[in-house]
């Protein structure tokens, strides 16, 4: 048997019952609601933000991260200013997650004095990977931060998005070192080409070396999940962090 589509106020009652967690639903439904709701044009644009956000968090929920997909169902829910902060905090949420699985080093392996060029050049080559493994995640960051900045910026709302600005300013802090780390580690090698290297080269490498795994302890540290099964993730007193 056919079932006949529901007509706009069906669907518009439909929807406020799920809202107001009258009705169960699954993520295959909120499709079909979906489809239905863009066949009238004049559907309310609140409630048809309603399904691509409903729609976005399970998927989010899901997957664990805003795919393709479920950013173009954010940006569909953006449609209606009262969805606005439910979209900032999807964005939120997979911050803290990419925070989390930030890609730093514990510790590095220091270049010795009496290591060989081969050995040295060896040792450096793993500097450059841990640099290339945080500049890729931290691009990703990067680019979520610029959807949510502006309006996090301005409201910081919540203690999770006050910990999520403190979060980047040290992230672009940290993006700063390697990005020193790039250079000195760049010229130590170029050193390494005399007869003897540059003893200040070597000083200033070890010394970005300490300082990046200095920071790497206290993120890890200061890393804690709110719940095994909740992918967000709070940060215990970011905001006081001092350089």
């Amino acid at each position: 048997m056919i079932q006949e589509k529901l007509t706009k106020e069906q669907l518009m009652n439909l929807l406020k019952e799920v809202e107001e967690g009258k009705r169960d639903w699954r993520e295959a439904d909120l499709w079909e609601w979906l489809n239905i709701a863009e066949t009238y044009e004049d559907f309310p644009t609140q409630l048809l933000s309603k399904l691509y956000i409903w729609l976005a968090k399970s998927r989010f929920k899901r997957t664990g991260y805003v795919d393709a997909i479920t950013s173009e169902w954010l940006k569909a829910a953006e449609q209606s200013e009262a969805i606005s902060a439910e979209v900032t905090d999807i964005y939120v949420d997979q911050l803290y997650s990419m925070m989390r699985h930030l890609p730093l080093p514990r510790r590095f392996q220091p270049i010795r004095e009496t290591d060989n060029s081969v050995t040295k050049k060896e040792t450096a080559g793993t500097y450059f990977k841990a640099i290339t493994e945080f500049q890729q995640q931290f691009t990703k960051m990067k680019d979520v931060w610029e959807r949510i900045k502006d309006r996090v910026l301005e409201q910081q709302t919540n203690q999770e998005q006050m910990n999520i600005v403190a979060g980047m300013e040290k992230l672009y802090e940290l993006e700063d070192m390697f990005q020193k780390l790039e250079r000195r580690t760049k010229r130590y090698l170029d050193s390494l080409q005399g007869i003897y290297h540059s003893v200040q080269l070597y000083g200033e490498l070890l010394n970005l070396l300490k300082q990046i795994e200095a920071f790497s302890k206290k993120w890890h540290a200061l890393l804690n999940p709110i719940t095994k099964n909740i992918k967000r993730m709070r940060f215990m007193s970011l905001k006081k962090w001092s350089a």
